[in-house]
């Protein structure tokens, strides 16, 4: 459970009230979502450094702005 499952900001109750309420009455808590909330920042600071790799290897990979713009000059576009 996580403050983004409601639809208001300002809700009567806090988030954890609803919580301790359901785990209460027996519902389970979907550990997976538990999990990834209680390691949200580790989670995010791994998601940023995987696109940072996939950048790289984009940049490396892929021809210079200026290398294109001269390859169109000199060939034109081709229609598909």
């Amino acid at each position: 459970m996580s403050k983004y499952d409601f639809e208001h900001v300002f809700e009567p109750f806090p988030q954890d009230s609803y919580q301790y309420v359901l785990n209460g009455m027996g519902f389970e808590v979907d550990a997976l979502a538990y999990q990834f909330a209680c390691h949200r920042d580790e989670v995010a600071k791994q998601c940023f450094a995987h696109v940072e790799q996939l950048k790289h290897k984009a940049q490396q990979q892929l021809q210079k702005n200026r290398q294109v713009l001269n390859a169109i000059r000199q060939y034109g576009i081709q229609k598909m």
